[in-house]
């Protein structure tokens, strides 16, 4: 089984995955405990309910429609080993450990599968490490190699964040490795059963679509069972606890030159038989508490000589409308958004850290705006990559839902939609890795002369991207057709 924690309607609870949906087992077995960890706690008799709910037609959703989580949200541990792969330990310059060596990650680094990676305020030095991770099913103490099977309940993907020049200060690594948002997990927790042998299993992590790790869990220094022998002769491992196997050679400080992650680049890490999770760097860091950084000379922030300063981020926009549930649903599919609050005259979304992006008043008797009225032209939104692009193009498809305008503008590849409103809004991917590439290109002769794009059919765009084609190519920006002027681009 694939067992995830999700959040839809502004509820968390945990389901079931079966292809594109997944079966919410507080409507379809409602007598089972609401979060993961009491999940595992409830031993076989627990998961094998929840095994027959999935076979069940009700409580079904569409795995589009909600927000996963980490499927374990606060383990009661996080524990990681160092230097578990030769070629990483080869890679670091270091030799191999003759005992495990374990540190802690503490758990309120852990975040979902998909939320954003904040980079930290006091170091450029932060790097990736894809990485398999088991997690504990049973209370279990001096457990033998052959019998470690028996207490891990299933097996997951994490991203072992690290800020490098902080785990490097002290033996301990802690410091750098427990920065909030720096403990990715998920997508789900594959049960053991489903994973078979997990010291056979293709592990692979990708920056910004290229790959920097590709390895084999049978390359494991100390392997999954080993590590349970190890750390259960010390303390006892409890239901939900994790423990992250180590990473092999690929990670960014490695490299020649150093190649660390920064705002928007985005690390997909993928393992056999378990699924994928991708984060992308957010310059924002610090908000699980006060952040007493702030409490600073009050004189000094409102000095004139700071001269003008610029808002940190765009927080939301403001959709007035007289078809309330309309509007609702089509953002919340269109953004693959969550709501956060709903009573029937105001409705907040979000899909990301942010408490709302979207709000929605209803305003009744509210007349539709005229076509081409001064004000907000559109609204736009950035997806990860080009393949989320397209994935979303296909799910809105499916759903009734299409582009009236598909254009490559040279920095962005876009697609226009109108809500229900008439309101148009955009979903783009970037063109450019960096903003500084964007820049360059814009000053260019090409976009002087075409600063409105070229019109693509996203159908024809969607084949050559599952055919292969390399994603420079599908991002290039063609030339204009003959005999038509950029005007003859513009659709409304």
């Amino acid at each position: 089984m694939k067992l995830a924690t999700f959040t839809h309607d502004g509820a968390t609870r945990i389901g079931v995955v079966t292809g594109d949906e997944i079966v919410d087992l507080a409507a379809a077995a409602p007598g089972l405990p609401p979060d993961m960890v009491a999940l595992l706690a409830g031993g076989a008799a627990a998961l094998e309910a929840a095994r027959k709910a999935e076979a069940r037609a009700t409580g079904r959703l569409k795995l589009a429609a909600v927000r996963l989580e980490a499927p374990i949200r606060r383990p009661s541990k996080f524990l990681a080993i160092g230097l578990n792969y030769a070629d990483h330990v080869r890679e670091s310059g270091l030799e191999a450990p003759a005992v495990p060596v374990f540190f802690n990650k503490q758990t309120t680094c852990v975040t979902g599968p998909h939320d954003p990676i904040h980079l930290p305020r006091v170091s450029p030095l932060l790097d990736y490490e894809g990485e398999l991770a088991f997690v504990i099913g049973r209370r279990c103490r001096h457990v033998s190699r052959e019998r470690a099977a028996e207490v891990i309940a299933g097996y997951l993907v994490v991203n072992d964040v690290s800020v490098r020049d902080w785990q490097l200060r002290t033996p301990t690594m802690t410091m750098g490795k427990s920065f909030d948002t720096h403990g990715p997990m998920g997508p789900w927790l594959v049960t053991a059963d489903e994973i078979g042998d997990p010291h056979a299993l293709e592990l692979r992590t990708w920056v910004n679509g290229e790959l920097r790790q590709h390895s084999n869990t049978r390359h494991l220094i100390y392997d999954c069972f080993a590590q349970v022998e190890h750390l259960s002769t010390a303390f006892t491992l409890e239901p939900g606890d994790v423990v992250t196997t180590g990473t092999p050679a690929g990670v960014g400080g490695a490299m020649s030159p150093p190649r660390f992650l920064g705002r928007g680049d985005v690390v997909r890490i993928e393992i056999e038989k378990i699924g994928s999770i991708e984060n992308r760097g957010a310059r924002r860091d610090g908000n699980g508490g006060p952040d007493m950084s702030r409490d600073e000379d009050r004189n000094a922030k409102l000095a004139a000589g700071r001269g003008r300063l610029a808002p940190i981020k765009l927080a939301h926009v403001v959709r007035r409308t007289s078809r309330f549930d309309e509007m609702l649903a089509w953002y919340q599919s269109v953004l693959g958004a969550d709501v956060v609050h709903s009573d029937g005259m105001l409705a907040f979304l979000t899909y990301d850290d942010e408490h709302h992006r979207i709000a929605i008043a209803r305003i009744p008797g509210l007349p539709d705006q005229p076509p081409l009225a001064a004000g907000t032209d559109h609204v736009a939104f950035t997806h990860a990559d080009l393949g989320d692009l397209l994935h979303t193009y296909a799910r809105l498809k499916s759903e009734g839902i299409e582009p009236y305008w598909c254009i490559n503008h040279g920095p962005t590849t876009s697609m226009y939609y109108k809500d229900p409103d008439g309101s148009r809004v955009e979903l783009q991917v970037d063109n450019f890795p960096t903003a500084e590439e964007t820049n360059r290109w814009i000053r260019s002769g090409d976009f002087a002369a075409n600063p409105i794009g070229v019109v693509f059919d996203p159908e024809d765009l969607l084949a050559r991207y599952r055919a292969g084609e390399p994603i420079e190519e599908l991002r290039e920006r063609p030339p204009l057709p003959t005999g038509t002027t950029p005007f003859d681009m513009l659709r409304f």
